[in-house]
């Protein structure tokens, strides 16, 4: 009895693009998350290039690790405009166009993936393209668990730590 290897042949696939925090902001490192799918819907393992899009030049790289999920942070430039490349696995002739980045914004990424459930604070970090007045709000469901209301500085990144007691129960 012989058996033998059949190779698929994809060439397309559905990927899916969010920005952590809403938007990438030119100038602002911006996390972004994706999710891969084959034709059929079944998550999918890829790798792919973060390419820009006038010179073809690769800033970045993003590669899915569980479930065809993946994150990647990079900083887009000014007045450029980003694509994902998949490189494995090979024959993905499909693009995927990047969100265009806001001139001007601010960035929100969370300091972990998951929050235990004793843990009594939520870190996150906020970098902003220009001098800004924010409020970083801590919500489960409807109800506010905490506030914290700063001026931002351009291009510095801020840590900030919400009291995420009461969360659980």
């Amino acid at each position: 009895n012989a058996s033998q290897t059949i190779p698929i042949l994809l060439q397309s696939m559905k990927i899916d693009v969010y920005p952590e925090g809403g938007d990438l902001i030119s100038g602002c490192p911006s996390r972004f998350y994706v999710e891969a799918f084959t034709r059929t819907g079944d998550p999918a393992d890829i790798q792919a290039y973060i390419v820009q899009n006038d010179d073809e030049t690769i800033v970045g790289e993003v590669k899915t690790a569980h479930e065809g999920r993946g994150k990647a942070t990079f900083t887009p430039l000014p007045g450029k405009e980003y694509h994902l490349k998949v490189h494995t696995p090979s024959g993905i002739i499909n693009t995927v166009k990047l969100p265009t980045a806001k001139t001007e914004g601010v960035v929100l990424s969370s300091s972990s993936d998951t929050i235990g459930p004793n843990e009594t604070k939520v870190e996150v970090s906020l970098f902003s393209s220009k001098d800004t007045a924010v409020e970083v709000v801590l919500y489960k469901s409807e109800f506010e668990l905490d506030r914290q209301s700063m001026t931002l500085k351009a291009s510095e990144s801020v840590t900030v730590s919400l009291n995420n007691e009461g969360a659980h129960g």
